[in-house]
C-alpha cells in the first residue's frame, strides 16, 4: 500500500510542479487596531492573494496551532460495550491551553449529525456546542471538521466471510450514515489499504455522482451547521471533508469533489446571509478544504470565495513515502506550490509519525517543525 501511495503521490507532485500561480483577486487583511485587554476570542477571516493568511478582527495575523480532538467521532465497533473514544473533561481543555494550543480541530461525523435522512440529531448538536464552549473558555478556537475514514463505519467485511486470495477483511471506520452508503454490491474485502476496498470506492463514486442526492445532503448539512454557529467568533471555521476518498474514475472524483465544495460553500454563505437578514451579525467563517486522500486535488479555480484556506495533511515519510530520503521536504514544497496556486494560505490539519523509535520520531518532528516554521500559515 505504501509503495502505491508513494508512486501516486509522486505523480501528483509532478502535476503540482506544472502549476503557475492562479489568478485570484488579492484581498487585504483588516486594518490593524487595538485589540484591547479583553481575553475574548476575536473573529477570524482568511485573506487570499499577496497577503494570504488568517487574520483576526484587530488585523493581526493568526497562526493556528493545536491538535485534533476526536471524542465526538462516531466510530466502528465490534463490541458495543466498549467505548471507541475517551470522554474529555475540564482538565483536558486546561491541559491543551497550558501546552500553548490556540485551536482544536474538532472531529464530528455525518452519521452522528444525521443518522436518519433529513433529521438532525439535536443532542449531537448540543454536544458540539458544549465542546466549542469548553474550548473557547480556555482561549482556544475550534475548527469544526466533517470527519471520515474509508467512507463509513457501515462498510466492513463480516467476520465469518472468507476473502479471496490477495485481499483481506475491511474493518469499518467512520463517516457517512447508512442511508448515504451505496456500495452497489461491490465486495468489501480490500486488495490493499482501507481506501482500496471496492465497496468503499463505490460509495465514493456514488457520492461524487450525487446518486440519490447524497452529495447535496452533506452540503445542506453544512448550511445547517453554519446557521447554528454563524455568530460564534470562537469557531475559527469549517473543514468541509476530511481526506476525501476516490471512486473508480478520477475525473468523476475531482469534478464531483469540486461541485461538493462549491455547494457546501454556497450553503454556508446562504445560511450566514439569512442570519444577517434576521438582524444577526454573522461575519462569515473561514472554510477549509482538502485534496483527496491519495493526492489529486480540485481545480485551482473551483471557488472565488475570498474566505478560504487550503488545509492538506502532511504525512510525508510517515504514511506515504517512507524510505524515500527527502520525501518530507519534497511534499512540503509541493503543498506550498499548490497553496500559492489556490491563492490562499495553508493550514496543515494533520501530520505526524508512527515510529516507535523515540529518537527517530523526535528527529522526524524536528525536521517537520523546521519546515513548518519556514512556511507559516
Amino acid at each position: 500500500m505504501r509503495t502505491r501511495l508513494a508512486m501516486g503521490a509522486l505523480a501528483v507532485l509532478s502535476a503540482i510542479a506544472l502549476l503557475s500561480t492562479a489568478c485570484v483577486a488579492s484581498g487585504a487583511p483588516p486594518a490593524v487596531g487595538n485589540p484591547g485587554d479583553s481575553s475574548e476570542l476575536l473573529w477570524l477571516k482568511a485573506v487570499r492573494g499577496q497577503q494570504a493568511g488568517i487574520y483576526d478582527s484587530a488585523g493581526r495575523q493568526v497562526l493556528l496551532r493545536g491538535a485534533n480532538f476526536n471524542h465526538l467521532g462516531d466510530y466502528f465497533s465490534t463490541d458495543p460495550s466498549l467505548p471507541t473514544v475517551a470522554t474529555l473533561d475540564e482538565t483536558d481543555w486546561a491541559d491543551a491551553a497550558a501546552q500553548g494550543m490556540n485551536v482544536v480541530r474538532l472531529v464530528t461525523t455525518w452519521s452522528a449529525w444525521e443518522p436518519v435522512r433529513d433529521q438532525i440529531d439535536l443532542n449531537y448538536l448540543a454536544r458540539v456546542r458544549a465542546a466549542v464552549a469548553a474550548a473557547n473558555a480556555h482561549g482556544i478556537y475550534v475548527v469544526i471538521d466533517m470527519h471520515q475514514d474509508a467512507w463509513s463505519k457501515f462498510v466492513f467485511t463480516p467476520p465469518d466471510e472468507v476473502c479471496p486470495a490477495g485481499t483481506s477483511h475491511q474493518i469499518g471506520w467512520d463517516g457517512a450514515p447508512s442511508w448515504a452508503t451505496m456500495t452497489d454490491g461491490y465486495p468489501t474485502c480490500t486488495p490493499g489499504g482501507r481506501e482500496n476496498s471496492p465497496a468503499v470506492r463505490a460509495a465514493w463514486e456514488n457520492f461524487y455522482k450525487n446518486a440519490g442526492g447524497v452529495r447535496d445532503e452533506l452540503a445542506q448539512l453544512w448550511g445547517f451547521i453554519a446557521s447554528q454557529f454563524a455568530e460564534d467568533a470562537g469557531v475559527a471555521g469549517f473543514d468541509l471533508l476530511n481526506e476525501p476518498g476516490y471512486g473508480f474514475d478520477q475525473s468523476i472524483t475531482l469534478v464531483g469533489l469540486a461541485q461538493f465544495y462549491s455547494a457546501a460553500i454556497s450553503q454556508i454563505r446562504a445560511a450566514e446571509l439569512e442570519v444577517n437578514s434576521a438582524g444577526g451579525s454573522a461575519l462569515g467563517h473561514v472554510v477549509f478544504f482538502e485534496p483527496t486522500v491519495n493526492g489529486p486535488f480540485v481545480a485551482t479555480e473551483f471557488s472565488a470565495d475570498p474566505n478560504l484556506v487550503f488545509a492538506p495533511h502532511n504525512y510525508g515519510e510517515s504514511i506515504i513515502g517512507g524510505g524515500i530520503p527527502g520525501f518530507l521536504e519534497l511534499i512540503t514544497g509541493a503543498l506550498q506550490t499548490l497553496t500559492r496556486a489556490y491563492g490562499t494560505t495553508s493550514w496543515i490539519g494533520e501530520y505526524g509519525t508512527f515510529n516507535n523509535d523515540q529518537a527517530a520520531g523526535t528527529a522526524y518532528m524536528s525536521r517537520f517543525n523546521r519546515l513548518d516554521d519556514r512556511n507559516p500559515g
